[in-house]
Parts: C-alpha cells; sequence; structure tokens
C-alpha cells in the first residue's frame, strides 16, 4: 500500500527508494497495464520533486499477477512497460528524471531469461528462479558479456 507520508520521511531523510509498481491479472487481461502503472507514477508524482526521481527513486516493474505464482511477464511485456514508464517521466515529471531514474524488472529472472530482459536488467533479479546453485554466478557472467556488448545489464543479488 502507498504511503505518501512514509514516501515523503524517506526522501527528506535522504533515504532512497525502490517504488514497485505492477498491474493485477484481471487489469492486465482488460488492457490497463500503462493506465495502472501511470496511475501509481502520479502519485508519487505528488509528493517528490523533480529533481529527486534520479537521485532517490528507483522504479520497479512488477507486474502483481507475477508474484508468487510462477508466471512471469514476458520480455515484451515488462519492455512496454519501461519505456511507458520512461515516456511518463519525461512528459509529467522532466527530462532528467526520464534520463536518470533507474527503471528495473522486479520479477523473478533466470539465466535463460537474462538475454531476452537485458533491456530491463538496470536491477536484480531475485526470487526462488535465482536462488539455486550456480544461477546467479551464471546470470552475472551472463549480464557482465552484455554489458561489454553495450547493453544495459547492472545487477546486484537480493541479499548480498
Amino acid at each position: 500500500m502507498f504511503s505518501p507520508g512514509a514516501l515523503q520521511l524517506a526522501i527528506d531523510a535522504d533515504i532512497s527508494v525502490v517504488l514497485c509498481v505492477g498491474e493485477s491479472l484481471a487489469e492486465r487481461e482488460a488492457g490497463h497495464t500503462l493506465q495502472v502503472v501511470t496511475r501509481q507514477l502520479q502519485a508519487v508524482a505528488a509528493v517528490v520533486p523533480a529533481a529527486h526521481w534520479a537521485s532517490r527513486i528507483v522504479i520497479a516493474y512488477e507486474p502483481v499477477w507475477a508474484i508468487g505464482t510462477g508466471k512471469v511477464a514476458s520480455a515484451e511485456q515488462a519492455q512496454e512497460a519501461h519505456a511507458a514508464i520512461r515516456a511518463w517521466l519525461a512528459d509529467k515529471v522532466s527530462a532528467e528524471a526520464a534520463a536518470g531514474t533507474r527503471i528495473v524488472y522486479g520479477g523473478s529472472v533466470n539465466v535463460s531469461r537474462c538475454y531476452s530482459l537485458s533491456p530491463c536488467m538496470q536491477g536484480r533479479p531475485r526470487g526462488r528462479s535465482t536462488s539455486s546453485g550456480q544461477q546467479p554466478r551464471r546470470a552475472c557472467v551472463q549480464a557482465s558479456l552484455l554489458a561489454r556488448a553495450g547493453r544495459a545489464a547492472t545487477m546486484a543479488w537480493e541479499g548480498g
């Protein structure tokens, strides 16, 4: 649940915030993903000054329907959401916020999905699919190779 007061306290205390946005399965199936996500962003824009977006806010697109269900957003769905978020930032906040705000995919990512999601990999793969054995190590190597090839792939791992 979004709390404007808690968000404002974090910003005032110079604490960075990971803002999770995403839609329910019913909203996805009705074609309302972008409306839902932009409505969530608008609530934040009401309390966060434009100057703080790039320095204090990380936006994680995390479809609610994928949490704990074993379902994941396709690369196309994630990329569409990321592009819409960046366009919304440019239009409603500022060009600087659009260029500098980190937007990540908040759902689970495994090695086989790393490449297809690489345009969305400014963030941290997490969840059950990244917690087994060599998965994180292989995904880091894959991300490193993508980064050397000029694709965005800055990654960290939950819990360390």
